[in-house]
């Protein structure tokens, strides 16, 4: 009856597949009710999360099978050509049963989620994409090798639904951590941003101020042999190569082209690749960091449930302790 009284107060419009059409004087049905309550649960997204890791674990199964293959096919490294009688023996029955097993599961999936929500279904973006990639399977299954899209790239879009999990961080307090660290990232983007547009600033004013200077006293110079300017072009020749070459001294492994710089161009480079990473590199990327991570937890411990959770801890410590101490302070043993 309470279930019925919550039913009659929802908008037509906005009721699930089997309550919509329900007046003051109908009954729910019990299938209705028990369909809704398991979907609402955050169990079921769990389940279905759970579902989704596991098959990413068997595509990533797949894909090293299929590379060895291909390392075969290839002689990559001397390697000789495989077969599947001879290696992984019935890998590939096996990665189709798998994939009809988690595209049943999929299609049931959405298959009780338009019974139960009906046309509330189509509210929510995560259910296009379920559709779609649903949607997607059979269409590949029926048109097998004359589908335009190769199917194992549909297949790898199966794998952002365990993005779904992020819905969950809210609502179920073991994810506390993972919620911490979502909360954190959300807040790092503004701060993100501002760094990101200064560092490739200054990056894109010395690959300028490098690339142009060894075009003009460099490359043109007569006594330089064409296998020194080809070495130097590969990291300074035009200006992506030299912004990516002073990213790479930032950020990356600044030895390669200080030493290209060193041995083909002149000594004296050293000093300017050494003092760019003592100044960019070191000090100005490690300002970076620090006021990246402050601006990110400073976002993070302002979020209002993660306040609250981070109170109810606390309480939750201290209750604990208290009741050890108690406990230990009961020398009788009679609760008094």
């Amino acid at each position: 009856e309470a279930f019925a009284d919550v039913s009659n107060k929802i908008p037509n419009t906005r009721k699930p597949l089997g309550l919509a059409f329900m007046n003051v004087d109908s009954q729910p049905s019990f299938s209705t009710a028990v369909m809704a309550r398991v979907l609402r649960h955050p169990c079921f997204d769990v389940v279905m999360c759970t579902v989704i890791f596991l098959n990413t674990i068997v595509f990533a199964f797949e894909a090293q099978y299929r590379g060895l293959m291909l390392e075969g096919l290839l002689g990559f490294k001397g390697a000789s050509p495989r077969s599947e009688e001879t290696y992984w023996q019935g890998a590939e029955d096996a990665f189709d049963t798998l994939e009809l097993f988690f595209g049943v599961i999929y299609t049931i999936e959405v298959v009780f989620k338009v019974c139960v929500l009906g046309r509330q279904f189509c509210l929510d973006a995560w259910n296009w994409i379920d559709t779609a990639i649903v949607a997607s399977w059979l269409i590949s299954k029926v048109m097998g090798q004359a589908m335009v899209v190769n199917s194992q790239v549909l297949r790898l879009f199966r794998m952002f639904r365990l993005m779904r999990l992020l819905k969950l961080v809210r609502r179920i307090q073991q994810f506390d951590h993972l919620f911490m660290m979502t909360t954190a990232i959300r807040g790092s983007f503004g701060i993100l941003a501002w760094t990101s547009a200064v560092l490739f600033l200054v990056h894109m004013l010395l690959a300028l101020l490098v690339q142009q200077s060894l075009f003009y006293f460099y490359f043109g110079a007569d006594g330089v042999t064409m296998e020194d300017k080809n070495q130097i072009f590969e990291y300074f020749g035009t200006f992506t190569r030299s912004l990516l070459t002073f990213f790479e001294l930032t950020l990356a492994n600044f030895a390669v082209p200080t030493r290209i710089m060193v041995e083909k161009v002149n000594e004296w480079c050293m000093i300017f690749c050494i003092l760019h990473k003592l100044t960019v590199g070191f000090a100005v990327v490690g300002v970076i960091n620090g006021v990246l991570m402050q601006e990110t937890f400073k976002v993070a411990q302002a979020d209002d449930l993660v306040m609250l959770r981070t109170r109810q801890k606390a309480v939750a410590t201290h209750v604990d302790k208290m009741r050890q101490f108690f406990e230990e302070a009961d020398t009788s043993k009679d609760g008094r």
